[in-house]
């Protein structure tokens, strides 16, 4: 099977025939979608083939293996990983399974090994207090006064200034 990419991200295949396989890993996955490095059990080692022309962001493959017990799959050939989004039973034990690619799972060493400066954070438990950030206030308590007078800059008829105190 020759694969070629197409500048709108879908792959052609040529000269493609449905006895053309590839290898397919499929995995319960129990960590959060945006999770570096999921918690991945392996369920088996399957061969598929892909379903018609596809995309590798949403392929559809189609294996021989009918157990429901895996909601995440990998394939070699294309080095990504992907979340089981559609199963379409077919005849015997045949399914096509469509996934969704994984690019946080896909290219987690790449991710891992950036050298970077984190300026915002999930939680306050997780934010570096050495880390100044205007985004975030200092304390809970908001004051707001309305300065009024000729000499506030801005404008005649005063201005609003929100700030922490």
């Amino acid at each position: 099977m020759i694969i070629s990419a197409a500048p709108s991200g879908s792959l052609q295949t040529a000269g493609k025939d449905y006895g053309d396989t590839m290898t397919v890993i499929l995995y319960n996955n129990s960590s959060a979608y945006n999770t570096l490095y999921k918690s991945l059990e392996k369920v088996k080692e399957v061969t598929a083939e892909i379903k018609g022309t596809c995309s590798v962001d949403n392929p559809t493959i189609l294996i021989d293996y009918a157990a429901p017990s895996f909601n995440y799959f990998y394939i070699s050939e294309w080095e990504r990983y992907y979340k089981v989004s559609n199963r379409q039973a077919g005849p015997g034990q045949t399914v096509a399974i469509t996934g969704q690619s994984d690019p946080v799972e896909s290219f987690a060493s790449g991710i891992a090994n950036l050298d970077v400066m984190i300026v915002r954070a999930e939680s306050e438990t997780l934010r570096s207090p050495e880390l100044a950030d205007n985004m975030i206030p200092l304390e809970s308590d908001m004051q707001i006064d309305k300065i009024i007078g000729d000499n506030v800059i801005g404008s005649g008829n005063g201005m609003i200034v929100i700030g922490v105190i």
